[in-house]
């Protein structure tokens, strides 16, 4: 099996990073958003 050059590799790697950064922001949102709604009194 050959390895595909570095340049093809790298921009799969960096947008993978960015998928794992954009769900870490989406799981701190939906708890702030939690927080908040237990603070005005909602339950789920």
């Amino acid at each position: 099996m050959r390895i595909p050059p570095l340049y093809c590799i790298a921009p799969r790697f960096a947008k993978a990073r960015d998928d794992v950064a954009c769900l870490k922001h989406a799981r701190e949102f939906a708890r702030s958003v939690h927080r908040s709604l237990d603070r005005a009194g909602f339950s789920r």
